[in-house]
C-alpha cells in the first residue's frame, strides 16, 4: 500500500500536533497535579515532567516552522543548483553524442590499454580496411606480430606517413618528429613484406608519403558495425602527450568531418609501396 505525499503530509502534521499535545499536558501536570506521586512543587519528577514537555514542545515547533518556512526555500534552492547542473551536463554529453564521440583517453597509453592494436584488429570486418594517416607510424609498424595477423586475417592496410626525405628542421620541431623514427617502422615494413612472401596471407599493404605537417593522427577502421576513427592528437614524443579521442563517424557529425579529411590526405599522398597476397607490385623505399 503506497501513500501520497499530501497524505503522509497530513500524517506528519496530526502526529506534531498529538505530540505538541503531550507536551503541553506534561507541563500542566508537573504544574497543577496535587498528586502525591510526583512529590512536592519542586521535587525532581515534578521537574523532569516538566522539562519533557517543554522538549517536545520546542523540538516540534522549530520542525514545524522549518518544514512550513525554511523547507520549501532550501529544496527550491537545491534543485536549482542540480537542475544547472543536469542541464550543463547534458548539453556536453548530448552534443558530443552528436558530434560522433564515443570516448576521450587523457594519454595515449590509457587508450593503448583501453583499445590494444590486436582488438581493433579483431573488430576489422572480413576483407574490410585499417587506414591510418599519420606522422612517422612508428608505433603501428613496430608492433609486427599485430601487423602479422591482420594479413592473416585479409585486412587491407592503407598506411599513410611523412616523407622521410623531406622531414627538415623545421618539420621536426613541428611535427616533433625525425627521419630516423619514420626508417624505423620503414626498417619493420620490410621485415613484414619478407614474412608475407612467405606465408602469403590474403590480406594487403599499400604504403604512401605526404608532405604534410600534421599535428596529429587517424586510425580509420572498417567494422561490421560501421567505421571507428581514433583521433590522436600529439603534443609531445611521450604517449603521455598525447590525448586520444575515439569517434563513431556518421553523415555531417565530427567524425565524418574528420573522416573526409583523412581520406583526402591519403587520396593526394604519393604511393611507394604495395603488397597483396605476399606479391609486391610496387616498391620505391
Amino acid at each position: 500500500m503506497r501513500f501520497s505525499d499530501q497524505h503522509i503530509r497530513q500524517m506528519s502534521y496530526f502526529v506534531t500536533a498529538i505530540l505538541v499535545l503531550v507536551g503541553i499536558i506534561a507541563i500542566l501536570v508537573a504544574d497543577l497535579s496535587l498528586s502525591p506521586t510526583l512529590g512536592t512543587t519542586d521535587s525532581w519528577q515534578r521537574e523532569l515532567l516538566k522539562s519533557l514537555g517543554v522538549f517536545l514542545i520546542s523540538v516540534l515547533a522549530v520542525s514545524w516552522l522549518y518544514d512550513r518556512l525554511l523547507i520549501e526555500k532550501h529544496f527550491s534552492q537545491f534543485r536549482s543548483l542540480i537542475t544547472e547542473q543536469l542541464r550543463a551536463m547534458d548539453n556536453v554529453q548530448s552534443k558530443a553524442i552528436r558530434m560522433g564521440l564515443m570516448e576521450i583517453h587523457e594519454t595515449r597509453s590509457d587508450y593503448d590499454i583501453a583499445h590494444p592494436f590486436a582488438e581493433r584488429i579483431r573488430l576489422t570486418k572480413d576483407g574490410g580496411r585499417i587506414l591510418c594517416v599519420a606522422r612517422s607510424l612508428f608505433h603501428l609498424l613496430n608492433k609486427e606480430a599485430e601487423v602479422k595477423a591482420a594479413l592473416f586475417a585479409g585486412v587491407n592496410l592503407q598506411l599513410a606517413c611523412l616523407d622521410p626525405d623531406g622531414v627538415n628542421e623545421e618539420m621536426q620541431r613541428l611535427t616533433q618528429v625525425y627521419p630516423e623514427d619514420i626508417r624505423s617502422a620503414l626498417i619493420s615494413l620490410k621485415s613484414i613484406a619478407s614474412w608475407a612472401q612467405k606465408q602469403r596471407p590474403p590480406g594487403s599493404i599499400e604504403l604512401r608519403f605526404h608532405k604534410l605537417y600534421l599535428p596529429d593522427s587517424c586510425l580509420l577502421i572498417d567494422t561490421s558495425e560501421g567505421p571507428q576513427l581514433t583521433w590522436d592528437l600529439s603534443f609531445g614524443r611521450d604517449l603521455n602527450d598525447k590525448r586520444v579521442l575515439l569517434f563513431k563517424p556518421s553523415p555531417f557529425n565530427l567524425g565524418d568531418n574528420l573522416t573526409r579529411r583523412y581520406e583526402e590526405v591519403w587520396a593526394s599522398s604519393r604511393r611507394v609501396y604495395e603488397m597483396k597476397g605476399g606479391s609486391v607490385f610496387l616498391n620505391l623505399i
